[in-house]
């Protein structure tokens, strides 16, 4: 079945499309808002975030209490973002503090959540109490933490991170017990790609340039090192020489060279030449 929110065509005017767009996020709005969000399609709910974003009117619509409960998670996490864009309410980010909690939720559930979620950052819930709801909070004791998002995806835990750019955007690649890298888009918090290769915990991720493309350098339980590349996702090459866990990678040039140097539990400091793969010395001591 075709996504029913395709990506735009690059032929198409950037402004006529707002134009539909607007038209599209106004009717549904219109209707959900006629019979209330709680009734509101399920199209609605995953998709009127994209088309609202599209037509310059999501900071309108995530000031509603209404549809930020009846939303489907995914589909307005991904359209806020950040949540720092200029004119966003300060309840898109308090949505976004909680957005991956929100996922398997029935709407008097989120509607807790995010009141909960307003609670614990020294704020009045925004949203109201549903008619016999399973918990509500009364109340929350906690420090206020400072704005965040949580980028969620991994199913162990979170044990490297790095930053960088890929096609102008900025990225974080992060690698994790499960045995995988993801690459996450910092703009709208998706997961561009999953790098998988390494068969144990990955422990150790850089981010740097070979022959002018961007790549990550990641170090595993496995004893490896693998390079990839972050425009496709594909392996570049694996570099094997450590006989334990690889748990500290960095990347730098040497000669005018780019050099790994990476750090293992067999005592020893190796430094690579990215450009073929081979060892130019092991560092003992």
């Amino acid at each position: 079945m075709p996504d029913p929110h395709p990506t735009t065509p690059a032929s198409r005017p950037a402004a006529a499309v707002a134009v539909v767009e607007r038209v599209i996020a106004d009717r549904l709005r219109e209707l959900a808002v006629a019979g209330g969000w709680a009734q509101a399609s399920p199209y609605t709910a995953r998709y009127l975030a994209g088309h609202a974003g599209d037509a310059g009117l999501l900071a309108a619509l995530a000031a509603d209490p209404g549809y930020l409960v009846a939303a489907d998670p995914t589909g307005l996490a991904t359209a806020l973002g950040t949540g720092l864009a200029p004119g966003l309410p300060e309840q898109a980010r308090t949505y976004l503090r909680c957005a991956h909690t929100l996922t398997g939720q029935d709407p008097p559930g989120r509607a807790a959540t995010l009141a909960l979620t307003s609670l614990t950052q020294g704020q009045a819930p925004f949203t109201s109490r549903p008619p016999h709801p399973s918990w509500w909070p009364r109340w929350a004791a906690c420090t206020p933490t400072t704005y965040h998002r949580v980028l969620q995806g991994h199913t162990g835990p979170v044990t490297a991170v790095a930053v960088g750019q890929v096609d102008g955007r900025p990225v974080a690649v992060t690698g994790s017990h499960d045995g995988t890298v993801r690459v996450w888009d910092l703009t709208d918090g998706t997961t561009v790609r999953i790098l998988e290769g390494h068969t144990r915990a990955v422990t150790a991720v850089a981010v740097g340039q070979l022959d002018g493309r961007p790549v990550a350098v990641t170090g595993s339980w496995d004893d490896t090192v693998r390079v990839w590349d972050l425009t496709d996702g594909t392996t570049v090459r694996i570099l094997e020489g450590h006989t334990r866990a690889v748990t500290a990678v960095a990347v730098g040039q040497l000669d005018g060279r780019p050099v790994a140097v990476t750090g293992s539990w067999d005592d020893t400091v190796r430094v690579w030449d990215l450009t073929d793969g081979t060892t130019v010395r092991i560092l003992e001591g």
